[in-house]
């Protein structure tokens, strides 16, 4: 359990950590894709390519939120069934969730 525990831990360490610049990525590719829209030599194609770039990011950020969604959820769940077990984080890391 132990092994497992560190492993989910490190998981969602991983997931956090690649959040963030996933995030400012996209903000820059649709920064990038209201540019081309702005631009009146740029070809209608280029536009329309740059809004699914963003929208495919946007996808995959969304599954990263989705399973740390989860991974929090089943965390919290695990809480109320063994309060005495308190783990110090989500997977039983050590930053901790004090409050919402």
């Amino acid at each position: 359990m132990a092994d497992s525990s560190k492993w989910a831990d490190k998981k969602v360490e991983d997931l956090v950590c690649i959040l963030k610049p996933l995030c400012e990525s996209y903000r820059l590719l649709v920064d990038a894709a209201e540019e081309f829209n702005r631009i009146t030599l740029a070809h209608k194609k280029d536009a329309v390519d740059a809004i699914n770039r963003a929208d495919d990011l946007g996808d995959i950020i969304d599954d990263i939120i989705d399973t740390l969604d989860c991974m929090i959820d089943n965390w919290l769940d695990q809480l109320k069934k063994f309060p005495s077990d308190t783990p110090s984080s989500p997977e039983g890391g050590e930053n901790a969730i004090t409050s919402k």
